[in-house]
């Protein structure tokens, strides 16, 4: 008698594999997702990010940066109420060596120039000779660690952070001319400014040709704002329009490329606490992040 198949993914009932992927590591749950479309989505639903902290004791949010009194400060923001736990609720600046340590930790001059969805940021202070010293920081677990300083020959407009390993910790540190870098299947996609998309590997270079965003968006004139980002695994573009309608447009193929409008959001509401709200992130189906 032949031994019985093992289950597919899709034969999973939901609740079950609900409790799979929110009981898993970060870097199993990141290998679950390509299992299935159904897996995939299942991340991304409202109710999964928080039972997954709660049962892994991960912490999910964002940093928001700011300027005070000309220098930089960050402050966390947990998405699911799971900072409180691991009290965090700023860049842990007290936790460098004693010779990194300033003498104002909620003050000092550190900027957070990159990050990555594993937890690890890209951090520059400038020193007293008008220098730049640059780190890897894990928040989570107040690590750091003192990079040697890039020859900077070009003016750097914006940096990605890419993890290749997580254990132990292999990362690389790309710097660009271009702004709105984001990162999606080991790619990192620029948007030009005559609306075309620049796809770029790991080493700098050019990995596909450039192709041009969605016809309705381009001609468009109502379209104040554009930008990618990395959602459910793949390259999406958000579009915020005058009439306050907040567009995502996905993109299955980036080497035949072919854009198809997945969601659209009215946020007139917003206008009641700013009249000009810049779209930032998805952070799941019902949750989209805004700058004031």
């Amino acid at each position: 008698m032949n031994p019985p198949m093992p289950l597919t993914s899709s034969e999973l009932p939901h609740d079950v594999a609900f409790k799979i992927l929110t009981r898993t590591s970060l870097e199993t749950l990141d290998a679950c997702k390509v299992v299935s479309k159904t897996w995939n989505g299942m991340t991304y639903e409202s109710s999964f990010m928080e039972s997954y902290c709660c049962r892994t004791n991960n912490i999910s949010g964002y940093f928001v940066q700011g300027i005070r009194n000309n220098k930089y400060i960050s402050e966390f923001v947990s998405m699911d109420g799971c900072s409180e736990k691991d009290q965090l609720s700023h860049l842990p600046v007290a936790a460098l060596k004693t010779k990194d340590i300033f003498s104002d930790h909620y003050n000092c001059d550190m900027k957070i120039e990159a990050s990555s969805k594993q937890g690890i940021l890209c951090c520059m202070r400038t020193t007293r000779n008008d220098n730049h010293r640059y780190y890897i920081c894990k928040p989570s677990t107040q690590e750091w660690k003192k990079l040697p300083n890039p020859k900077m020959r070009y003016k750097t407009v914006k940096v990605a952070l890419v993890v290749l390993k997580s254990n132990p910790l292999r990362f690389k540190i790309i710097r660009l001319s271009q702004d709105d870098p984001a990162r999606s299947s080991g790619l990192i996609y620029l948007l030009t400014t005559d609306n075309q998309v620049l796809v770029l590997n790991y080493d700098g270079e050019e990995a596909y040709p450039r192709f041009e965003l969605p016809e309705q968006v381009t001609q468009n004139e109502d379209c104040k704002y554009k930008k990618l980002i990395s959602y459910e695994g793949k390259l999406r573009l958000i579009c915020f329009s005058w009439s306050e309608i907040l567009e995502l447009w996905c993109i299955e193929n980036t080497r035949n490329p072919f854009w198809t409008k997945e969601k659209e959001v009215e946020i007139e509401s917003i206008k009641r606490v700013t009249n000009y709200p810049s779209p930032i992130d998805f952070y799941n189906n019902e949750i989209v992040l805004l700058g004031l």
